[in-house]
């Protein structure tokens, strides 16, 4: 009652049904009614409604009570409220639609590596900097991406803050900012400014670089 806001007065006799909601398909219904009254038991997810119109959501497992016939006569629920997991769940979806939709429009390059410097993710305006793809770009080698005089000051920028973090000195955290020249598809190079950080691991120890890349 505390879930539904039914008393259990005004809940003993009523179908099921009263708690739907509307808001999933009949094909699941339909699935469960199939399992439980063929003699199996369902487990999955409702969007229920409460006595006063308010949405809730619980995870649930039904199963049928059988007479020594065999015959199903009643069946027994255990449900659990997930109402605030699946909100939740919810709301980190449309974060991340929001991110990328962000990371899509703007102009300057967004990319992760991981500590073998091989790129994770590169964003889609790497192709309006230097004509490559993202998958082009995350398959090429460090050789690839920037001139050789770049990448030398770049793994000694990266080594200084990797001591200072082993030293326990938190300014290795802190963004690194450097330019770089860096080679195009058309055989072109262009001069970017780059904004990087380290991330942390589980273990607290850096496990991947993110990083901006600009234009300029």
């Amino acid at each position: 009652t505390q879930i539904t806001g039914y008393t259990t007065e005004e809940a003993l006799g009523q179908n099921p049904r009263v708690l739907k909601s509307g808001m999933q398909s009949d094909e699941i219904y339909a699935d469960m009614w199939q399992t439980i009254i063929t003699g199996g038991t369902w487990r999955g997810e409702l969007c229920n409604r409460k006595k006063s119109g308010e949405l809730y959501w619980e995870s649930a497992s039904i199963s049928p009570i059988m007479n020594d016939e065999g015959a199903v006569t009643h069946f027994a629920a255990v449900k659990e409220d997930i109402t605030e997991r699946k909100w939740a769940e919810e709301s980190l979806r449309e974060s991340h639609k929001r991110y990328q939709l962000i990371v899509e429009n703007i102009s300057n390059v967004v990319w992760t590596m991981d500590m073998n410097f091989h790129n994770t993710f590169v964003s889609p305006s790497v192709y309006q900097q230097r004509g490559y793809t993202p998958e082009e770009v995350k398959n090429q080698p460090l050789s690839e991406r920037m001139n050789p005089n770049s990448i030398e000051k770049v793994l000694n920028l990266y080594n200084e803050n990797l001591k200072l973090i082993e030293a326990g000195d938190s300014e290795g955290w802190k963004p690194i900012e450097f330019e770089i020249e860096q080679p195009c598809k058309d055989r072109s190079t262009i001069w970017t400014t780059n904004t990087v950080r380290f991330l942390p691991g589980p273990d607290k120890q850096p496990a991947s670089i993110l990083g901006t890349t600009h234009d300029i």
